[in-house]
């Protein structure tokens, strides 16, 4: 059994989860992460709370979680590592985050994680109040950031801004 602790929030006194996953069964693995995802959701309306910056996953208007969808796919170490950057995020925020951080375009940003060849992108936006939403990740392939990708991330902010402010004059 591989052991993978991650570092993720502090909610109440748990300050670390550690998974127990084999190699071997990842839906062993996969359940754990939707188990962790929903008992954050619970603790915080979705949100991961830390000292100045609270992450949230971007929530399509039918409650699932495109990001949270795609780390389930992933293996768990690289699972693992992409949760440890969120970490990373969470705890600096817009600090300078190189090499894990990087601007794209229009506000919208790219958390990269590594693990052996698999490279991994999160894109995420930043919102009053010291928020990061995070909303689509992909396995990158390519030197440049799809286009597919960025349009989808406008798109989550656009609806995410919707929904919070009613806002709809925000360009894709």
């Amino acid at each position: 059994m591989n052991v993978i602790n991650l570092r993720i929030a502090e909610i109440g006194a748990v300050s670390s989860v550690t998974f127990l996953a084999q190699r071997s069964d990842i839906k062993e693995f996969s359940l754990t992460l939707w188990c962790l995802y929903h008992i954050i959701k619970l603790q915080g309306g979705g949100e991961l709370a830390r000292k100045h910056w609270q992450i949230i996953f971007y929530e399509k208007s039918d409650g699932t979680s495109p990001l949270y969808n795609f780390i389930e796919t992933l293996t768990p170490k690289l699972s693992a590592k992409i949760y440890r950057d969120i970490g990373i995020l969470q705890e600096y925020g817009n600090a300078n985050l190189a090499p894990y951080s990087k601007h794209l375009v229009d506000g919208i940003f790219e958390l990269r994680t590594k693990q052996g060849n698999n490279i991994t992108r999160i894109l995420y936006f930043f919102y009053i109040g010291n928020l990061i939403v995070l909303t689509n990740g992909f396995l990158k392939k390519t030197a440049k950031t799809p286009a597919k990708e960025l349009l989808l991330a406008k798109a989550y902010r656009l609806d995410f801004l919707t929904k919070k402010e009613g806002k709809t004059n925000v360009d894709l």
